[in-house]
């Protein structure tokens, strides 16, 4: 029996990030609400904080403290990377609200931990990068099975204490659930799913080996096609916009540097397929769904409604059929016998989550105006927003992340979170490029640390990818 080293503990774990980043919400330990932040650790924070402990451990055993500083001085993103990390901690002197950014520092410097130690503790970061994207890819069909669960059992009328489905995204809007699988939000769900089929998109992903190996005797390129469906099935049910970008962006990248076209196509079918399967579920989970009135064709047009920004309605409204809306409850009426307000059938929420994204964007426009050059401080647009704007409460965020960092870190955190996209983009290439391109398409729909998270993680391990001609072939 081989001994079991911490270093060996080390090797087998950090690949495991793949698949813990799937877990950013649940399971949760839950400690309550200050000053306008959630007191709550993740499943994925814990693990990266036991990496960080079990790292810094093997840098003290093996007396690396040398190649620790030389590797963070002589790697210019890494550098980049500690100097923004500086910058957020000096934030929270001018920061309105201190426990939130505090929060908000204290997940930025997990991230740079665990980024430094692999620099200095892993000697093949190709073959970490393999493991990782084969551990991400099982993440990604144990959360659409998960996935998968929260739909049909929203649609049979089980309880949500069964299908852990937030109540946000129950069927009461669309028809359908909206499932979250083990993330906070369906966004969050769906920004991971495009990083796994890009990966499977890509048929062989740095430097195809990752599916040379065979699973219960299986090749496992056989497992690619039924990928595909799977995750652009359950990319539909999320109805992201967002994430639909993403994808597109990542797609075109793949399209022009990756792979060859007949290589490509047969895949790309699939997932388009796919997502018109997907499609006709929700339409299919609508109509057996009884909590709710919307028909099944209802459900699909709002899907649509909802994904083209409101341009496109499959369902027409009757000319003669209205709705009068009485607090919470809508009741059909006759034009001829009560006045209502007309309301389309068809329709999502598209003009409310809109308003609301616009309206975050703005006043975090405003809020960098007031301070172009420092910010706000980390995690302070809440708090300033209350102050300042007339905001309900201290709990909102920004929409996205950029005008994030603009606000809250002013250009300066800005120009440094630029230098490191540009390191990053520079040396990546082939489907890992497209990876990149998705996630920094992402954050112009969200915002915040703890949402962004496990794209950071994969944002930053991607850096460690070695340029190779033969992986773009």
């Amino acid at each position: 029996m081989k001994k079991i080293t911490p270093h060996k503990i080390w090797d087998l774990g950090l690949p495991m990030v793949g698949l813990v980043v799937w877990f950013l919400y649940l399971p949760l330990i839950f400690l309550g609400e200050a000053n306008g932040a959630n007191l709550e650790v993740s499943f994925l924070q814990i693990f990266l904080m036991l990496m960080v402990v079990l790292g810094v451990g093997l840098v003290f055993i093996e007396n690396k403290f040398a190649k620790l500083s030389e590797v963070v001085i002589k790697n210019k993103f890494l550098m980049l990377f500690g100097v923004f990390v500086l910058w957020n901690w000096l934030s929270l002197i001018w920061n309105a609200n201190f426990l939130r950014g505090f929060l908000a520092c204290g997940i930025i410097s997990l991230v740079f931990a665990v980024t430094v130690l692999m620099s200095v503790l892993v000697k093949d970061k190709k073959a970490l990068l393999r493991k990782m994207a084969k551990w991400f890819l099982i993440g990604a069909v144990v959360s659409c099975v998960f996935a998968i669960w929260q739909m049909v059992g929203e649609a049979i009328g089980l309880s949500t204490m069964v299908t852990f489905l937030p109540a946000n995204y129950q069927s009461a809007l669309f028809g359908f659930a909206r499932p979250t699988a083990f993330a906070q939000e369906p966004q969050f769900f769906a920004n991971l799913l495009i990083i796994a089929i890009l990966l499977v998109l890509g048929g062989a992903v740095l430097g195809n080996k990752i599916f040379d190996d065979k699973i219960f005797g299986i090749k496992q390129k056989r497992f690619q096609m039924p990928l595909i469906m799977l995750f652009g099935i359950c990319l539909t049910f999320a109805t992201s916009r967002g994430a639909f970008l993403a994808l597109i962006l990542g797609l075109i990248i793949v399209i022009v540097t990756a792979l060859r076209a007949n290589f490509f196509l047969r895949r790309l079918v699939v997932c388009v397929v796919s997502m018109i399967i997907g499609v006709l579920l929700l339409g299919f989970f609508a109509q057996i769904n009884h909590r709710d009135d919307i028909s099944g064709a209802q459900a699909m047009s709002k899907w649509v409604n909802q994904m083209t920004l409101g341009k496109i309605s499959l369902v027409k409204q009757d000319p003669n059929l209205y709705y009068i809306t009485d607090s919470d409850v809508s009741v059909k009426c006759q034009v001829s016998s009560v006045k209502c307000q007309p309301d389309n059938e068809g329709d999502g929420y598209v003009e409310a989550s809109t308003n609301e994204r616009m309206g975050g964007n703005e006043m975090a426009i405003r809020a960098w105006m007031e301070h172009p050059i420092l910010g706000i401080g980390i995690g302070g647009s809440g708090q300033y927003r209350y102050e300042n704007y007339g905001e309900p409460n201290n709990r909102s965020i920004n929409y996205n992340w950029y005008l994030d960092i603009l606000s809250e870190l002013g250009i300066v955190g800005l120009l440094l979170f630029g230098g490191m996209i540009f390191f990053i983009v520079r040396k990546v290439r082939g489907v890992a490029l497209a990876i990149v391109v998705a996630i920094l398409g992402q954050w112009m729909f969200f915002a915040g640390y703890p949402n962004s998270l496990p794209c950071l993680v994969l944002l930053t391990f991607l850096f460690e990818k070695e340029k190779s001609p033969k992986e773009n072939r």
